[in-house]
């Protein structure tokens, strides 16, 4: 799916979020670092059972934020985008690839959606 400037109503805005410094999963029964200068990203899940899928989902964790650019902005929708879709984002700016973290929608007489993702490198 790609959201253009045939269907977008303005362009994306950008947004740079806090440098990481590093996932934490569980308290401490995983971590991924990735510098040595930022926030500290913790994540609780009870269904996260041992110390190896804990670092698996930490290092997911960590190359989803690394890149620090956030694309938001409304568009002529699709009701099939939903969030975790990984979709591609073309305005005046840049083509870039984003995996969505949130949408809404409203209806009257069309669709109209609200999106943010983050960029992936």
């Amino acid at each position: 799916m790609a959201i253009n400037q045939s269907v977008s109503y303005a362009n994306a805005e950008y947004e740079t979020s806090k440098e990481l410094k590093s996932v934490d999963v569980n308290d401490g029964m995983g971590s991924a670092t990735n510098g040595t200068t930022g926030e500290v990203q913790t994540m609780d899940n009870v269904l996260i059972q041992n110390s190896t899928v804990a670092d698996a989902v930490a290092a997911w964790v960590k190359d989803c934020l690394a890149n620090r650019k956030t694309l938001s902005g409304e568009y002529r929708s699709d009701p099939r985008l939903d969030a975790l879709d990984k979709i591609t984002v073309t305005n005046k700016y840049a083509t870039n690839t984003v995996f969505i973290t949130s949408i809404k929608y409203s209806y009257n007489g069309a669709f109209r959606g609200e999106y943010e993702g983050r960029v992936m490198a």
